[in-house]
């Protein structure tokens, strides 16, 4: 899981140092989102796993990634500068 973890971090750094630009925010799929975690098997699944915690207030070790989950499908991926 700590694999995991380092590489949601380091995704959402690249998209901060490369996609995001001078916004304040990226917004895409959840494919566009895993498609940036290099370095382990990191899954759509995995994502709406750590969006759900943090919709329901639960801690969790990652921070300034945000989504959309519609009738239980994670459709939006979005990552705060």
């Amino acid at each position: 899981m700590n694999n995991k973890i380092e590489a949601i971090r380091e995704a959402l750094l690249f998209i901060r140092e490369t996609w995001i630009g001078s916004a304040l925010y990226w917004q895409g799929t959840p494919d566009d989102f895993v498609s940036a975690t290099l370095s382990a098997e990191v899954t759509e699944q995995d994502i709406k796993n750590l969006i759900e915690a943090q919709n329901s207030g639960e801690p969790t070790p990652i921070e300034g990634v945000r989504g959309i989950i519609e009738n239980g499908k994670l459709v939006s991926v979005m990552v705060l500068k």
